[in-house]
């Protein structure tokens, strides 16, 4: 006889239609729970209430197994009032709701596992009172973004999100929740090692809290979805004669000087490689805000490194199923790196898994660069805080621009890239949230 299933509950406000990027990690993980010995289910919010993109392409591949619970809120209306503007404000008092009935029947909540992964932090402060409710529930949260954010003060010159009043509300708000929250949880799962070491160094006691360190897996299945229901995408011509490279993911101040040293490179390779005339670049979904507030943060660099004619960026977010047609379609793909040394971006294994000529150029101590050697599955160009932008760009010209490479299919070590499938990181995180109910 099989043993039961344990039950968890995966909170992630934001969840399909919705295109988010903290949503990923729950969405990827759905089919493989029943196969762990998991009963699974997804607290959500209905995305009527989301002021966010939509992409049906996300909701049809989502298992029909998986119960999906969406809770209601305040509605956009109230977004323009002062505190409601965040989905989780407006969403709180729902989820709440939502998690208390779910858990009503557990008992002391032996068995069961709450598991929060989401970036709207204000949702986390239902931990404790989980905690108090239910002595014997596994309870973890995903550090997907730090929620006390030292980075914008260690770098003035970077525009604060929401402007500078918001974020100093937010963090004040912010540093009062975090160590109660964290003091509720058995465990804590975060995308990147300097998150630990972050929360370590003002909250000694976090130490002795279970930890898994576990970046977003890549999802081999979203790009077999891909070639039966992924949509098209209009943003180039793949056929139209020129080389098209391809980034897609979020821009900004920290990824200044990444992407200035590839324009840079771009411009003084172009007087000896004739070719690189026909390269067209485009910088997709750059920016996460709605359509009405986002800005351009790529093309102006390339305007003033003097390749604004060769540049397109569109900053509006773009669906994800159009993102991974844009990566199938492209000639090769290209992965600036923020100055953040802690920076880990999950969006190295889609762009390896869509077998493109790939370049990263990252912080030396991000471990974008220990993939990429781990498996062969592109270029990696290393930079740190001492590097200058005409050293890193004579690398790049010499390494990629005027190198094979650029043209060449990677030969990637798949046996090397399965640790970082979605099916390997949910196997990782199914290991560690079931040590989280055997020591309650």
């Amino acid at each position: 006889m099989s043993s039961p299933q344990r039950r968890l509950i995966l909170v992630s406000p934001h969840f399909p239609p919705i295109n988010a990027a903290d949503m990923h990690r729950v969405r990827q993980s759905l089919p493989y729970w029943s196969d762990l010995g998991w009963a699974a289910e997804v607290v959500c919010v209905d995305p009527r209430l989301v002021n966010a993109p939509r992409d049906e392409f996300l909701a049809e591949i989502l298992p029909s197994s998986v119960p999906v619970h969406r809770v209601g809120g305040f509605d956009l209306r109230w977004a323009r009032l002062p505190g409601l503007g965040t989905l989780g404000i407006r969403t709180l008092r729902s989820l709440r709701k939502e998690l208390l009935d779910l858990l009503r029947d557990s008992g002391d909540g032996t068995g069961c596992c709450v598991y929060f992964s989401t970036t709207q932090f204000i949702v986390h402060s239902i931990a404790p009172e989980l905690r108090r409710r239910f002595p014997c529930l596994a309870l973890a949260m995903d550090y997907q973004d730090p929620w006390v954010n030292t980075y914008y003060n260690e770098n003035p010159q970077v525009p604060k999100p929401g402007g500078a009043l918001k974020f100093r509300f937010t963090q004040a708000i912010a540093r009062r929740q975090e160590p109660r929250v964290l003091r509720a949880m058995n465990g804590i799962t975060a995308v990147s090692p300097a998150y630990r070491t972050m929360l370590s160094q003002r909250m000694p006691w976090v130490e002795d809290k279970a930890w898994l360190v576990l970046p977003f897996g890549g999802a081999m299945s979203d790009f077999e979805a891909l070639q039966n229901l992924g949509p098209a995408q209009p943003f180039f011509d793949p056929h139209d004669g020129f080389e098209h490279w391809v980034y897609v993911g979020r821009g900004g101040s920290d990824m200044s000087f990444a992407v200035r040293a590839l324009f840079r490179a771009f411009r003084q390779a172009k007087q000896r490689q004739p070719d690189l005339d026909r390269v067209r670049w485009h910088f997709l979904g750059t920016n996460y805000a709605p359509a009405e507030k986002t800005v351009a943060t790529i093309r102006p660099i390339a305007v003033e490194e003097g390749v604004g004619d060769w540049v397109q960026e569109v900053s509006v977010r773009i669906p994800y199923g159009s993102a991974l047609r844009c990566m199938v379609d492209a000639d090769a793909l290209i992965l600036p790196g923020s100055n953040d040394p802690g920076y880990s971006a999950s969006k190295i294994y889609p762009c390896i898994l869509a077998r493109k000529p790939l370049l990263a150029l990252f912080h030396r101590e991000s471990s974008v660069h220990d993939i990429l050697q781990r498996t062969g599955g592109g270029l990696g160009i290393q930079f740190n805080a001492r590097s200058s932008t005409d050293e890193i760009a004579r690398q790049v010209s010499q390494q990629w621009m005027e190198s094979e490479d650029r043209q060449r299919i990677p030969a990637t070590d798949w046996t090397a890239f399965s640790p970082y499938t979605d099916r390997s990181m949910t196997e990782k995180l199914s290991s560690f949230l079931d040590s989280l109910c055997q020591g309650l």
